[in-house]
C-alpha cells in the first residue's frame, strides 16, 4: 500500500514492504531516500487467530454454526507473511519525518493497522537530513495529523467516544 505525506514544497512516498521513504520536490525530482535497517516481523498463525477472534468479538452478531463458518472463512483469508515496516507517516515543514510503527493490538477495529489506537503508539522520527533521531511514543487514542518544530497536532477519541482536537508540545533534547 502506498503511503504519502507532504509538507512545504515536498512530497514523500513510501511502501511498507521496505523501510525507504522517497522525497520529491515540486518538479518531481527525487531529492533523497530516507532508509533505516529493518528486519521484517513475521505474522504468525497466533497473530492471525488473535486478530480474527478480536474481529469476531467486535463485529459478528452471528451465532452457532454460522458464526463458526464466518470465523473459519476469516481465518483462511489471505494475510501478509510479515508486518509492514511502517503503517503511516507525517512530514513536518522543516523536513522531519515521523513514521508510525505497526501494532496489531487495534487492527480488528478497522481491519487495518492505521486506526485510532487503544494503547500508545510509537513513531520513529528522522531529521531533515534523514538521520534517525529516535522513537516517540504518543498517548493512547491519539492520532497525529500535523507535526511542527515544537508541537504535534491531532485528534484524540475520549473514553466516552467524543473526538477532540489535541495539541502536544514537543520538548527536544539539546
Amino acid at each position: 500500500e502506498l503511503l504519502y505525506a507532504s509538507a512545504a514544497d515536498r512530497v514523500f512516498l513510501g511502501f511498507g514492504d521496505e523501510y525507504a521513504i522517497r522525497e520529491y520536490d515540486a518538479t518531481w525530482t527525487l531529492r533523497r531516500i530516507v532508509r533505516r535497517a529493518w528486519t521484517p516481523t513475521p505474522l504468525s498463525a497466533q497473530d492471525v487467530d488473535s486478530y480474527v477472534d478480536a474481529w469476531m468479538t467486535l463485529w459478528s452478531t452471528d451465532k452457532g454454526a454460522v458464526r463458526e463458518r464466518d470465523r473459519l472463512a476469516r481465518r483462511n483469508a489471505a494475510f501478509p507473511d510479515v508486518l509492514p515496516s511502517f503503517v503511516d507517516f507525517l512530514a513536518s515543514p522543516n523536513g522531519e519525518l515521523w513514521l508510525r510503527n505497526p501494532d496489531l493490538r487495534d487492527a480488528a477495529r478497522c481491519a487495518c493497522l492505521s486506526s485510532v489506537t487503544a494503547g500508545p503508539s510509537t513513531w520513529t522520527v528522522f531529521d531533515p537530513s534523514g538521520r534517525w533521531l529516535g522513537d516517540v511514543q504518543v498517548p493512547a487514542r491519539f492520532t497525529p495529523a500535523e507535526v511542527g518544530n515544537d508541537y504535534v497536532l491531532g485528534h484524540r477519541r475520549d473514553t466516552d467516544g467524543v473526538l477532540r482536537v489535541v495539541m502536544y508540545r514537543i520538548v527536544k533534547p539539546r
